[in-house]
């Protein structure tokens, strides 16, 4: 029992690698063009646009972070279970 539930925990860890892949670095990417344009001109970027992206990236984010709190959970429940 104690090694299909690490198993979970361990497959489920590095998901989080692929989701912020797919997901976040092109918010990064996007924020990161804004930025450069900010520093040779502020006036060209609009400010909507990077709170719309700020608070997609926020989102995102906090799964990333459900991601990696369910993984630790299920191993600590593993351990729990197997102390037992």
């Amino acid at each position: 029992m104690p090694a299909r539930v690490y198993g979970a925990a361990a497959i489920l860890t590095p998901t989080m690698i692929p989701y912020t892949l797919i997901f976040i670095f092109p918010i990064n990417a996007k924020l990161n063009g804004l930025a450069s344009i900010t520093a040779q001109d502020s006036g060209k970027v609009d400010g909507t646009e990077v709170q719309a992206l700020l608070q997609t990236w926020k989102k995102l984010n906090y799964v990333r972070s459900v991601i990696v709190m369910l993984a630790s959970g299920v191993g600590i429940f593993g351990t729990l279970v197997w102390k037992l």
